[in-house]
């Protein structure tokens, strides 16, 4: 079974999210496809991985990868919160 993890914007928070919640995540930046429409897991990926949106940006396929890109938004958020201090 695939593991699909989801980061928040601060990187605070890694929630594993379900197979649907993937599909349906695809099918939403799939403008012509009707909200019934079958797409399958790999195809979801392949959409998710295309997009440029911050929903899609946020979603990663391994924990490995959701523990870094946290690290990464974290630290981004650190560095805003210092300019902004300033």
């Amino acid at each position: 079974m695939t593991k699909i993890y989801r980061v928040s914007d601060d990187g605070q928070l890694i929630e594993r999210i379900t197979t649907e919640e993937v599909q349906e995540l695809a099918r939403e930046q799939l403008s012509n496809a009707p909200r019934n429409a079958e797409i399958s897991l790999e195809e979801a990926k392949r959409v998710i991985a295309g997009v440029d949106s911050d929903e899609c940006q946020h979603v990663c396929f391994s924990f490995v990868e959701a523990m870094s890109f946290a690290k990464a938004l974290r630290k981004k958020c650190i560095a805003r919160d210092a300019e902004q201090a300033v």
